[in-house]
């Protein structure tokens, strides 16, 4: 056994355990994706959505807010490692925050990384998403001029940050 010159003992596996338990293993995270604007019945040419995000623990972060343009991709963003983030968004006609509006809360736990996109479309993307675990689905502000048949679609995903599964 090594002596530091303190006079403590030096004990390897004591630090490496230290090192593992404050790790990467104690990350958590969440990213936003605005994944534009889709028609698969026809060829509905649609302008981009823009989404206005704002998310926050109470008592344990401070909120944050982005816009996100058509294809944006923010974060990943630090989060707390429990509770819940309450997440919410709203479509943005001209800068200002339309009728289509919503908020979602998900899980907050150690090593974990949350992935929430956002899709104007007239059919669910869930079924063509892997490793999806949800979705939400809005009727759109009519002032946005979407087609009748569009929808605003939230998804969100999980998976472990040091450890995830490839799909």
């Amino acid at each position: 056994m090594r002596v530091l010159s303190s006079g403590r003992r030096f004990y390897p596996a004591a630090v490496l355990l230290l090192v593992l338990v404050t790790g990467c293993s104690r990350k958590s995270q969440v990213s936003f994706s605005n994944l534009g604007a889709t028609a698969f019945t026809d060829s509905v040419r649609v302008s981009p959505p823009h989404v206005s995000v704002s998310w926050s623990k109470q008592g344990v972060f401070p909120g944050r807010n982005l816009v996100l343009d058509e294809y944006d991709r923010e974060g990943p963003f630090s989060t707390a490692h429990s509770g819940n983030i309450h997440i919410d968004f709203a479509l943005l006609n001209g800068g200002v925050a339309s009728s289509t509006r919503g908020s979602l809360e998900l899980p907050l736990q150690h090593d974990w990384g949350w992935g929430v996109d956002f899709w104007v479309s007239d059919t669910n993307p869930i079924t063509m998403c892997f490793g999806c675990m949800g979705s939400l689905e809005f009727p759109l502000d009519s002032a946005l001029g979407y087609d009748p048949s569009m929808k605003l679609y939230i998804l969100w995903g999980g998976n472990s940050i040091s450890n995830p599964v490839e799909y």
